[in-house]
């Protein structure tokens, strides 16, 4: 599918700019250390490529992050509602954070403009600035394409979906198998309930003071 193809050279981007960013920044770290401590030389332009390459991985983070559905998210609420109501509220934050993300794209880009037409350059390496803040547009642009395929995707699954890949995580939990072996150990004499794969509990043979346990049925 075309929505595949893009996700799929999305990634690619990604990873591949987040991964050699971080390396990049150890080399970066590790090799001003190691200078300062066995030549007494600190590398001038250290700091300030550290910082270029933080940006890159920060805005380049929001994409990835928002794949994996791993961005901050507040499920007490969504937690209490039924399935559908989830499956509602994800598709409204889906779409509200892409038009959000679309629109800061938007902003930051007439910013990274408005830089480059004032000629501005990094105080070391006299870098043109507008190509570090070019990266803010980019990542911006990127995860509000990963929330709209997050979008679609809610549109044409049952399943509630984080994002385009990362299914949603929200379960009813069943405390019944909790509450059969409590019954048990306070109430030894009483009926033993046995639960079924169902979840359905049936009366059944009486508890032992020796083995409280709950069988289940097979």
């Amino acid at each position: 599918m075309i929505l595949q193809r893009i996700n799929k050279l999305i990634r690619g981007v990604e990873e591949t700019i987040l991964s050699w960013g971080v390396i990049s920044m150890a080399v970066m770290t590790i090799g001003n250390v190691l200078s300062r401590k066995f030549f007494n030389h600190s590398w001038s332009f250290s700091e300030e490529v550290s910082q270029f390459i933080l940006v890159i991985i920060t805005f380049m983070g929001v994409s990835y992050a928002a794949r994996k559905g791993r961005h901050i998210r507040m499920t007490a609420l969504c937690e209490m509602m039924t399935p559908r109501v989830q499956k509602a509220m994800m598709l409204i934050v889906a779409l509200v954070t892409m038009i959000i993300l679309f629109y800061l794209c938007y902003h930051s880009s007439l910013y990274m403009l408005k830089i480059k037409a004032y000629g501005r350059v990094t105080p070391a390496l006299r870098i043109p600035f507008y190509l570090v803040l070019i990266w803010v547009p980019i990542g911006l642009f990127l995860g509000a394409i990963q929330y709209g395929l997050a979008f679609v995707k809610n549109l044409r699954e049952k399943e509630i979906w984080l994002s385009y890949e990362e299914k949603s995580e929200y379960k009813e939990f069943d405390t019944a198998p909790d509450i059969l072996d409590l019954s048990c150990k306070n109430n030894p004499s009483d009926t033993k309930m046995l639960l079924s794969q169902d979840n359905q509990v049936n009366p059944g043979v009486s508890c032992s003071d020796d083995d409280p346990t709950i069988s289940r049925e097979v």
